[in-house]
């Protein structure tokens, strides 16, 4: 079978395995061998990024600042109605039932008379 003109046939040269390692230290590809008796070249650190200014500078810091100072009014000044709040969300009773509240239930009678 004959083949048309525009495919040649390539054939591939068996190197031996003393011709791949030779004294030279080439490597296949034209990679060579690493030689760690020299040091790489340090790369320059880089600089930092400009500060950013306006509304972008200050939206990290003033968000921790909010949220720092919410938990901290949050901790000093708790309700203690809050307890028995989340007693009756845990127990399963009646969250909206305010017979408990003296205050409110006083001032209703009172109006009433």
């Amino acid at each position: 079978m004959a083949r048309p003109p525009s495919i040649k046939r390539r054939r591939r040269r068996r190197k031996s395995s003393s011709s791949i390692h030779s004294d030279k230290g080439d490597l296949p590809f034209g990679m060579n061998p690493v030689d760690y008796s020299t040091p790489p070249p340090v790369a320059p650190t880089l600089i930092p990024p400009p500060p950013k200014g306006g509304f972008q500078g200050m939206l990290v810091p003033f968000s921790m600042f909010a949220f720092i100072a919410t938990g901290i009014y949050l901790y000093f000044n708790h309700d203690p109605e809050t307890y028995d709040y989340w007693r009756k969300v845990e127990t399963g009773g009646n969250i909206f039932d305010n017979r408990n509240d003296d205050e409110d239930y006083d001032d209703d009678e009172e109006d009433e008379e």
